[in-house]
Parts: structure tokens; C-alpha cells; sequence
């Protein structure tokens, strides 16, 4: 008779979240890539890695690829989480610059020529 599959439950060595054991990975154990894991999970991690024998971090915690290639040399978010930028206000429509450049463009009276009425494209 075969019994039902276990779901085992890991905790993650980074934010300390109880998850099954198909949504995490485990560590690498290759020194040289676990420096680099150190360096982006932080000192709580690694304080955590060295308490577990066997520790193991949220797939949530790698690019989507990992969960897909879990043995795959893909290295965790900084800080484990993604990349997101930051939008400024530099960055949105309003932006009122006072710089002759930028003024360059936006100025009614700047005609830019049309590159087949430029002499070199008569044809």
C-alpha cells in the first residue's frame, strides 16, 4: 500500500517563513557561491545558515527561473527581494527643467530637417 506523499514544511534561513518544502530551495553548500548568497541575504542569514544542517530559503526569495531550474546557478534579490525602481519626480511628465538642453526640444521655433530632404538623399 502506498502512503499519501508528506508535505514538508521547511522554515526559510531568510525571513524565518514556514513553507512547504517544494517552494524553497536549499542552500548551496559551494563556499564561493555562499559567499555571494551571504552578501546578499545579509548577517541574518548566515547566523541562520549556521544553526541548520540542512538550511533552505523561499523561492520567492531568486528571479523566477529558479523555481523552475532549481539547480541552476541563480543567485537570490539583494536583500531578497526584486529589483524595483524608485520613480522620482524628475521621472514623471511634470518635469518643469530650466536647462538651455532640454529646452532645445521642447522649443516651437526649433525646425529639425527630415532626413529625406537632407542634399544627400535626392534621389
Amino acid at each position: 500500500m502506498i502512503s499519501p506523499r508528506r508535505d514538508v514544511k521547511r522554515i526559510c534561513a531568510f525571513c524565518n517563513t514556514s513553507r512547504s518544502r517544494t517552494e524553497m530551495t536549499p542552500v548551496t553548500k559551494n563556499p564561493v557561491n555562499r559567499e555571494v548568497w551571504d552578501r546578499k541575504l545579509g548577517k541574518t542569514f548566515k547566523v541562520n545558515c549556521e544553526k541548520s544542517r540542512d538550511p533552505y530559503v523561499c523561492l520567492s526569495h531568486f528571479p523566477a527561473k529558479k523555481a523552475s531550474n532549481p539547480r541552476a546557478k541563480i543567485f537570490p534579490y539583494q536583500n531578497g527581494r526584486p529589483h524595483t525602481r524608485k520613480v522620482e519626480e524628475s521621472d514623471t511628465e511634470d518635469d518643469s527643467s530650466t536647462d538651455e538642453e532640454d529646452d532645445l526640444f521642447t522649443d516651437p521655433n526649433y525646425e529639425v530637417e527630415d532626413e529625406y530632404e537632407c542634399e544627400g538623399n535626392n534621389m
